[in-house]
């Protein structure tokens, strides 16, 4: 973006030689910009603006068009076709929209509404109602919606409780693994985005972490179904657990004395034990329920390999998560 004035506007520059290709009009309040990512017909700029926000798209030529106005606009993902929510002034009531190649929009899913961007242009959408969210997927191809699987929230969730936010997402090929809090309570949601095995794993624990994915799919979860503090004061009642690609629920694997840092790779978990002046490195094999000792006097500072996977990071947008934002803004002006 280039400073025009007490304005802005962005400025589209051929990667290959660095002359200009296009310019958008300048806008007084441009708060983003979705750069245009291999398979993206182009970028998406954020405009504030008196009355709310507009969102522009600039083709691979430079050429700039309105895309939508609304009171909040939030782009979603690029590839493919654009696409973004809707919402109300209240970040509550919205829409998933999708712009079309011919230049019209369609809207995928209304209500209490979220999305995220899953890779091969597939969008996964959320949808909050009566105490629980529905997870929703399109095709690769921006194809017709398809319901994976509901997340019921807790049973004693208080009066007046925020929407849900989703504390992890993460995406690998076919596959989708978010971390939900919702109410005070977390749960860890597994999602078969080309198959019919969506489950959620863990539903309504005080703590779930995800710490790892295996490259066979297996994740490894820090998880605890109520915490209590220790004499130390540290937090006690977590377990080390692990979810198969397959499975219905995660599997326990190792109860602990306080959260700790855990990877896991071919099938083996490694854990740090002990505290800094009595460090130790343990590993769990696959099938076992004994730890032995890898290493004394050593701290778990990383891994030689993605803790991961091939599995990415990207933001799923509830209105929980808007919302936060707003407060944490408002907060800080």
């Amino acid at each position: 973006m280039v400073a025009v004035g007490t304005g802005a506007r962005v400025v589209l520059l051929d990667a290959l030689n660095g002359e200009v290709v296009g310019r958008s009009p300048v806008g007084q309040g441009i708060a983003g910009l979705n750069p245009k990512s291999d398979g993206a017909p182009g970028a998406v700029v954020t405009v504030r603006t008196s009355t709310g926000a507009e969102l522009w798209f600039m083709d691979a030529d430079g050429r700039t068009t309105v895309v939508d106005r609304g009171a909040l606009l939030v782009p979603v993902s690029t590839r493919g076709a654009v696409t973004y929510l809707r919402y109300d002034a209240q970040f509550q009531q919205g829409a998933v929209v999708r712009r079309n190649d011919d230049g019209t929009s369609s809207t995928l899913l209304r209500g209490v509404v979220g999305a995220g961007p899953a890779g091969n242009a597939r969008i996964v959408i959320t949808r909050e109602r009566l105490g629980a969210t529905e997870f929703w997927t399109t095709g690769t191809a921006g194809g017709e919606l398809r319901r994976l699987v509901t997340a019921r929230g807790s049973t004693a969730a208080p009066a007046g409780s925020t929407p849900a936010v989703a504390e992890s997402f993460l995406t690998d090929g076919g596959r989708a693994w978010v971390v939900l809090n919702s109410s005070g309570t977390q749960s860890l949601v597994r999602l078969d985005l080309v198959g019919d095995e969506s489950r959620v794993v863990m539903s309504n624990w005080q703590l779930v972490r995800l710490s790892g994915i295996d490259h066979d799919g297996t994740a490894l979860v820090l998880g605890a179904r109520t915490l209590t503090p220790g004499p130390d004061g540290s937090a006690v009642g977590g377990k080390l657990l692990t979810v198969r690609p397959d499975a219905e629920r995660a599997e326990e694997r190792l109860a602990l004395r306080s959260a700790a840092g855990a990877l896991l790779h071919d099938g083996v978990i490694y854990l740090a034990a002990g505290n800094p002046l009595n460090a130790q490195v343990l590993t769990l094999e696959r099938g076992s329920s004994t730890t032995r000792v890898l290493y004394r006097n050593t701290l778990l500072a990383g891994s030689l390999w993605p803790a991961f996977g091939e599995a990415t990071s990207a933001t799923l947008v509830t209105p929980g998560l808007v919302l936060q934002q707003a407060q944490q803004g408002g907060a800080s002006g």
